[in-house]
Protein backbone atom coordinates (compact mmCIF):
# COMPACT_ATOMS: atom_id res chain seq x y z
CA UNK A 1 0.00 0.00 0.00
CA UNK A 2 1.15 3.09 -0.86
CA UNK A 3 0.63 6.31 1.87
CA UNK A 4 1.07 9.84 0.84
CA UNK A 5 1.99 10.57 4.24
CA UNK A 6 5.21 9.71 4.82
CA UNK A 7 4.82 9.37 8.49
CA UNK A 8 2.02 7.60 8.41
CA UNK A 9 4.22 4.69 6.03
CA UNK A 10 6.95 4.44 8.05
CA UNK A 11 4.50 4.00 11.13
CA UNK A 12 2.97 0.56 9.34
CA UNK A 13 6.40 -0.60 8.42
CA UNK A 14 6.93 -0.43 12.09
CA UNK A 15 4.42 -2.33 13.07
CA UNK A 16 4.63 -4.53 10.86
CA UNK A 17 8.26 -5.46 11.49
CA UNK A 18 7.89 -5.17 15.07
CA UNK A 19 7.69 -8.43 16.06
CA UNK A 20 8.73 -8.33 19.98
CA UNK A 21 5.67 -6.01 20.61
CA UNK A 22 8.08 -3.53 22.43
CA UNK A 23 7.06 0.40 21.69
CA UNK A 24 9.98 1.94 23.46
CA UNK A 25 12.36 1.37 20.63
CA UNK A 26 10.85 2.68 17.88
CA UNK A 27 8.17 5.07 19.88
CA UNK A 28 10.98 8.08 19.55
CA UNK A 29 10.69 8.14 16.03
CA UNK A 30 6.77 10.16 16.18
CA UNK A 31 5.54 12.88 17.77
CA UNK A 32 2.35 14.09 18.66
CA UNK A 33 -0.81 12.34 16.68
CA UNK A 34 1.42 9.91 15.40
CA UNK A 35 3.19 8.88 18.63
CA UNK A 36 -0.22 8.49 20.05
CA UNK A 37 -1.42 5.49 17.23
CA UNK A 38 1.70 4.35 17.83
CA UNK A 39 1.27 3.20 21.14
CA UNK A 40 -2.33 2.99 20.67
CA UNK A 41 -1.71 0.23 17.62
CA UNK A 42 1.23 -1.08 19.87
CA UNK A 43 -0.71 -1.57 23.20
CA UNK A 44 -3.76 -3.20 20.89
CA UNK A 45 -1.18 -5.74 19.76
CA UNK A 46 -0.40 -6.59 22.46
CA UNK A 47 -3.65 -7.52 24.04
CA UNK A 48 -4.62 -9.17 20.52
CA UNK A 49 -1.45 -11.66 21.25
CA UNK A 50 -3.18 -12.31 24.83
CA UNK A 51 -6.28 -12.86 23.73
CA UNK A 52 -4.84 -14.83 20.92
CA UNK A 53 -3.11 -16.68 24.04
CA UNK A 54 -5.61 -17.32 26.15
CA UNK A 55 -8.12 -18.44 23.63
CA UNK A 56 -5.65 -21.02 22.71
CA UNK A 57 -5.51 -22.00 26.10
CA UNK A 58 -9.14 -21.78 26.47
CA UNK A 59 -9.16 -24.12 23.42
CA UNK A 60 -6.80 -26.50 24.93
CA UNK A 61 -8.73 -27.05 27.45
CA UNK A 62 -12.11 -27.38 25.21
CA UNK A 63 -9.98 -29.84 23.48
CA UNK A 64 -9.49 -31.45 26.81
CA UNK A 65 -13.11 -31.95 27.91
CA UNK A 66 -14.17 -32.85 24.61
CA UNK A 67 -11.42 -35.79 24.76
CA UNK A 68 -12.05 -36.36 28.19
CA UNK A 69 -15.91 -36.52 27.39
CA UNK A 70 -15.63 -38.77 24.70
CA UNK A 71 -13.80 -41.23 26.43
CA UNK A 72 -16.54 -40.91 28.91
CA UNK A 73 -18.90 -41.38 26.25
CA UNK A 74 -17.46 -44.61 25.15
CA UNK A 75 -17.60 -45.97 28.34
CA UNK A 76 -21.19 -45.14 28.78
CA UNK A 77 -22.29 -46.62 25.75
CA UNK A 78 -20.11 -50.07 26.34
CA UNK A 79 -21.75 -49.72 29.89
CA UNK A 80 -25.32 -49.59 28.01
CA UNK A 81 -24.54 -51.96 25.97
CA UNK A 82 -23.45 -54.58 29.07
CA UNK A 83 -26.55 -53.40 30.83
CA UNK A 84 -28.74 -54.46 27.86
CA UNK A 85 -27.03 -57.66 26.85
CA UNK A 86 -27.67 -58.78 30.66
CA UNK A 87 -31.13 -57.58 31.12
CA UNK A 88 -31.50 -59.64 27.82
CA UNK A 89 -30.16 -62.54 29.47
CA UNK A 90 -32.31 -61.76 32.24
CA UNK A 91 -35.57 -61.30 30.40
CA UNK A 92 -34.72 -64.82 28.69
CA UNK A 93 -34.53 -66.74 31.96
CA UNK A 94 -37.39 -65.08 33.11
CA UNK A 95 -39.46 -66.55 30.58
CA UNK A 96 -38.08 -70.13 31.08
CA UNK A 97 -38.73 -69.36 34.87
CA UNK A 98 -42.51 -68.61 33.99
CA UNK A 99 -42.80 -71.43 31.39
CA UNK A 100 -41.25 -74.06 33.80
CA UNK A 101 -43.68 -72.42 36.40
CA UNK A 102 -46.74 -72.47 34.01
CA UNK A 103 -45.53 -76.21 33.37
CA UNK A 104 -45.32 -76.99 37.09
CA UNK A 105 -49.23 -75.40 38.00
CA UNK A 106 -50.65 -77.40 35.04
CA UNK A 107 -49.15 -80.90 36.51
CA UNK A 108 -50.18 -79.43 39.81
CA UNK A 109 -54.05 -78.92 38.66
CA UNK A 110 -53.62 -82.54 37.28
CA UNK A 111 -52.38 -84.09 40.55
CA UNK A 112 -55.20 -82.31 42.48
CA UNK A 113 -58.10 -83.24 39.74
CA UNK A 114 -56.91 -87.08 40.57
CA UNK A 115 -56.48 -86.75 44.06
CA UNK A 116 -60.06 -85.41 44.00
CA UNK A 117 -60.80 -88.60 41.41
CA UNK A 118 -59.42 -90.18 43.80
CA UNK A 119 -61.53 -89.23 46.69
CA UNK A 120 -64.48 -89.13 45.11
CA UNK A 121 -64.20 -92.93 43.90
CA UNK A 122 -63.48 -93.99 47.14
CA UNK A 123 -66.28 -92.17 48.71
CA UNK A 124 -68.38 -94.05 46.01
CA UNK A 125 -66.22 -97.57 47.12
CA UNK A 126 -67.44 -96.82 50.27
CA UNK A 127 -70.81 -96.17 50.10
CA UNK A 128 -70.91 -99.57 47.60
CA UNK A 129 -69.24 -101.31 50.15
CA UNK A 130 -71.70 -100.44 52.81
CA UNK A 131 -74.68 -100.54 50.34
CA UNK A 132 -73.06 -104.15 49.75
CA UNK A 133 -72.69 -105.30 53.64
CA UNK A 134 -76.38 -104.39 54.42
CA UNK A 135 -77.24 -106.86 51.01
CA UNK A 136 -75.00 -109.40 52.29
CA UNK A 137 -76.57 -109.42 55.74
CA UNK A 138 -79.94 -109.55 54.07
CA UNK A 139 -79.39 -112.03 52.14
CA UNK A 140 -77.58 -114.20 55.04
CA UNK A 141 -80.54 -113.24 57.11
CA UNK A 142 -82.91 -114.75 54.56
CA UNK A 143 -80.72 -118.02 54.28
CA UNK A 144 -81.11 -118.43 57.66
CA UNK A 145 -85.09 -118.01 57.77
CA UNK A 146 -84.94 -120.69 54.99
CA UNK A 147 -82.53 -123.54 56.42
CA UNK A 148 -84.86 -123.13 59.61
CA UNK A 149 -87.52 -123.96 57.54
CA UNK A 150 -85.83 -126.52 55.61
CA UNK A 151 -84.50 -127.65 59.27
CA UNK A 152 -88.21 -127.40 60.39
CA UNK A 153 -89.15 -130.07 58.01
CA UNK A 154 -86.35 -132.67 58.06
CA UNK A 155 -87.66 -133.21 61.45
CA UNK A 156 -90.46 -136.46 61.21
CA UNK A 157 -93.17 -136.95 62.67
CA UNK A 158 -92.13 -138.90 66.06
CA UNK A 159 -89.32 -135.67 67.01
CA UNK A 160 -86.24 -138.02 65.36
CA UNK A 161 -84.09 -135.36 63.29
CA UNK A 162 -83.87 -136.69 59.55
CA UNK A 163 -80.61 -134.66 59.14
CA UNK A 164 -79.47 -130.89 59.82
CA UNK A 165 -78.62 -128.74 56.93
CA UNK A 166 -76.33 -125.76 57.70
CA UNK A 167 -76.07 -126.42 61.44
CA UNK A 168 -72.22 -124.59 61.00
CA UNK A 169 -73.67 -121.82 58.83
CA UNK A 170 -72.24 -119.10 61.33
CA UNK A 171 -71.26 -116.86 59.21
CA UNK A 172 -69.94 -113.18 60.37
CA UNK A 173 -69.47 -110.42 58.09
Amino acid sequence: MLFKNKKLSELLNIINTNNNLSNKDKSHYFKGVMKDIFTSIMELKKKLVKYIFETQVASSRIFSVSEELSITTEENNAFAQQLYAESQEISSNNSICYENIKNTIGEIKELIEMLENIRSTTGQMYNTGIESKKIVDESFREIRLVLDKINKHLIDKDGLCIGVIGADLNLKI
